[in-house]
């Protein structure tokens, strides 16, 4: 008999989770995307908040996982126009911000974040609340 975190092991931590992934920097995009896809998620990223939004439109995804500083549009606004459509009132959401977690903490109850991590993202952290936030 295997337990589930069992099972979640066997086939990658994030197996078959459909991630959209947000943020303005190439090299943030390559190493999350390639991060993610080692735990077996299924990552569609874009530097353009604005882009995201018209993928998000025609593609449901399990979680978000967006940058806040960004040119154009930023996070929190995105995050906002995000939950303004029907199938992502309630998809899980998590902020990557270079700010302090305290210069970010109202605003993201404010746009919907879920959950708020720092960059450097730490491996481990981001795997468990993703993990978390897709099982609730």
């Amino acid at each position: 008999i295997s337990t589930q975190s069992e099972a979640f092991d066997d086939e990658g931590q994030l197996s078959g989770i459909k991630v959209l992934l947000v943020d303005d920097s190439p090299e943030v995009l390559e190493t999350m995307t390639l991060l993610l896809e080692m735990e077996q998620a299924h990552v569609v990223a874009t530097a353009d908040a604005r882009e995201a939004l018209e993928v998000a439109r025609n593609t449901v995804f399990d979680v978000v996982i967006s940058d806040i500083g960004m040119p154009f549009m930023d996070g929190h606004e995105f995050v906002r126009l995000l939950r303004q459509l029907p199938a992502y009132a309630h998809t899980p959401c998590v902020a990557l911000t270079g700010y302090g977690a305290d210069q970010v903490t109202a605003g993201n109850d404010a746009s919907g974040f879920d959950e708020c991590i720092g960059k450097p993202v730490p491996y481990d952290d981001l795997i468990d609340v993703l993990r978390q936030l897709v099982r609730k």
